[in-house]
């Protein structure tokens, strides 16, 4: 078989670039349902294995083909949050240098949603529907904090972009995870019919913001006149 046909039937590679609490687990559980695709959770995670860390390999890549060797489906992905790439910065590496592996670029427009769901996982310790529900937890968000952590999220945004550099990329918002349009067309970039996906997970917060933040008028005052204003709109 020519090398130019191996490369024809190769599953489509793909890697889901994102920060916690975007839906990305939610995505990933919607493609992984797909029959024609295969997405894997966060391999360069302390999550369920198959995992790096208890792979027993030492590099990043190797460990990748491993994984991948003999997968029938023609399109293979997995999750890479920014987490993953403080625990493993190898796994950026990898991707930077596989020009092979396509990008799904997760956002969340709603920073301040972000926020508020990291607080209410550390208020919880529910991470996802399978596990709980938040019921009436509430969180207080801190002004002065609540800025520095959007500052934040910007700056890692940008270094998840710049792994973009040059790759093809699909950019898709939590905000638009429930649309299908925009869910048939990711499909198309990763080279598979479109199907209708399901998913194991729902969302966990069910009461706007302003509910369940407690102090939320103080939040209101502070950001107001900010560049994060349009956040306090839900």
């Amino acid at each position: 078989m020519s090398a130019e046909l191996d490369r024809a039937e190769a599953p489509r590679r793909f890697v889901i670039l994102c920060l916690g609490r975007t839906g990305s687990t939610h995505l990933q559980s919607m493609l992984d349902f797909h029959s024609q695709a295969r997405c894997f959770g966060e391999l360069f995670g302390d999550g369920e294995p198959p995992t790096f860390a208890t792979s027993g390999h030492s590099d990043p890549a190797a460990f990748l083909e491993d994984l991948l060797a003999g997968i029938e489906e023609r399109a293979v992905g997995f999750k890479l949050p920014m987490n993953s790439i403080r625990a493993e910065p190898g796994a950026a590496e990898l991707v930077r240098r596989d020009g092979r592996i396509a990008a799904i670029r997760l956002s969340r427009r709603n920073r301040l949603a972000q926020l508020v769901s990291r607080r209410l996982l550390a208020a919880t310790g529910v991470s996802q529907s399978i596990f709980g529900a938040y019921g009436e937890a509430m969180v207080q968000i801190e002004p002065r904090e609540c800025i520095a952590a959007f500052e934040r999220m910007e700056a890692d945004e940008d270094e998840l972009d710049a792994l973009c550099v040059g790759r093809e990329t699909f950019r898709i918002d939590y905000e638009e995870l429930g649309d299908e349009t925009r869910l048939e067309a990711l499909q198309r970039f990763l080279g598979i019919e479109p199907e209708a996906l399901r998913s194991w997970y729902t969302k966990l917060r069910n009461r706007p913001l302003r509910e369940t933040v407690s102090n939320w008028d103080d939040l209101v005052a502070a950001l107001a006149d900010t560049r994060f204003a349009s956040y306090l709109d839900e």
